[in-house]
């Protein structure tokens, strides 16, 4: 849960609480004054008759309004030598006393009920939230070590073969262009898995924000397609886009979108035999807008959600080199939009599709 949605749950609840603990100190009142009313007051007005104060009206209200006068006739029936009734004088100190701590009983019960409730919830929202930051902390952690194992194969390759060709121990015309295409490969490789962990990074900084403007789905579904075409035929695939011409007005951040795509379509051409074909498409149902990459590949064994950990050790997707990490960019912008981010296996004619589900701009 984000900073904003506890703030308001707890806003919520915290005014819920307190009208609670207010009906339920009115409700108190209203006993108190009853039992006043009837036990307490009849025997005050006895005593104070008989202590010489005079009649005393048989009303709670009268009792409050007269209260200062009546503790003065208390302490001096006690206190004053040559006073009589002593006795009488001490019980009316007592009733009083208790016709106090019962017309505030009601309130300090629902003020330490409240206290208890609101200490009780942000207790359990602090420890929610140092919980959230422990696993956060612990998820960056393993990110960065993972990162780093990752990396080091490639930059080991890099570093070997060009220090074997710098050194002249690879003199065959066409073993060195063999070794100067692995390098680039794996320089490639490289700056891809540097550029997603940034990416990552930058979603996860409190001052990102989404540039919210309406955007034609359809043009930016057309763009993706275009940039990653060149791509596709280098890899021996086939980029098939089904994008209707008319516009398709959603409201999102065009450029953290255009990601999402791209990574999607990258990661097809990544993790799938040459000959696969590729499909990027949109469909509009009702009030939303459906934009898939799909292919023919290989299917998948993981669900979505053990998909989505990144870098997850000892599992079928660590063999999928930054996969999980693409794809884990894709679903925390998709989330930040609202948008749905789903799998389908198999989808049609193809045997996974990732889609995004979009609301349609008013």
């Amino acid at each position: 849960m984000s900073a904003d949605a506890t703030s308001f749950d707890l806003r919520g609840y915290l005014i819920r609480t307190f009208l609670l603990a207010t009906v339920g100190a009115l409700a108190g009142e209203v006993i108190a004054l009853w039992v006043e009313a009837q036990l307490l007051v009849p025997a005050t007005s006895s005593l104070v008759t008989a202590l010489g104060g005079g009649a005393l009206p048989l009303d709670v209200l009268s009792l409050l309004q007269g209260l200062p006068g009546l503790l003065r006739l208390a302490v001096e029936s006690i206190f004053v030598p040559g006073m009589r009734l002593t006795l009488a004088g001490a019980e009316l100190m007592l009733l009083l006393l208790a016709e106090l701590l019962l017309i505030m009983l009601p309130v300090a019960i629902a003020s330490l009920a409240f206290a208890l409730q609101a200490s009780r919830r942000i207790s359990a929202l602090q420890a929610a939230h140092d919980e959230e930051r422990r696993r956060a902390e612990e998820q960056r952690n393993l990110v960065v070590a993972d990162m780093a194992h990752d990396l080091r194969t490639p930059i080991t390759s890099i570093v070997g073969l060009s220090q074997a060709l710098a050194d002249g121990m690879v003199t065959d015309q066409a073993q060195r262009q063999e070794c100067l295409r692995t390098i680039s490969s794996e320089a490639s490789t490289v700056s891809d898995m540097v550029t997603l962990l940034l990416e990552y990074s930058q979603l996860d900084s409190t001052d990102f924000r989404l540039q919210l403007a309406r955007v034609d789905l359809a043009e930016l579904l057309r763009q993706v397609a275009a940039a990653t075409y060149a791509t596709a035929e280098r890899e021996g695939m086939f980029l098939a886009a089904h994008v209707p011409e008319e516009p398709c007005w959603i409201q999102a951040d065009a450029t953290q979108l255009h990601r999402v795509c791209a990574n999607l379509v990258a990661n097809a051409i990544r993790h799938n035999p040459r000959g696969t074909t590729i499909g990027i498409s949109l469909e509009l149902r009702g009030d939303v807008a459906l934009a898939s990459v799909a292919d023919t590949g290989v299917p998948l064994d993981q669900s979505l959600q053990e998909l989505l950990r990144p870098f997850s050790r000892g599992d079928a997707s660590r063999a999928s080199e930054g996969f999980g990490l693409g794809l884990s960019v894709a679903k925390r912008i998709c989330d930040m939009h609202g948008f749905g981010f789903t799998l389908r296996q198999p989808a049609g004619a193809y045997t996974k599709a990732f889609i995004v589900t979009c609301p349609l701009a008013e």
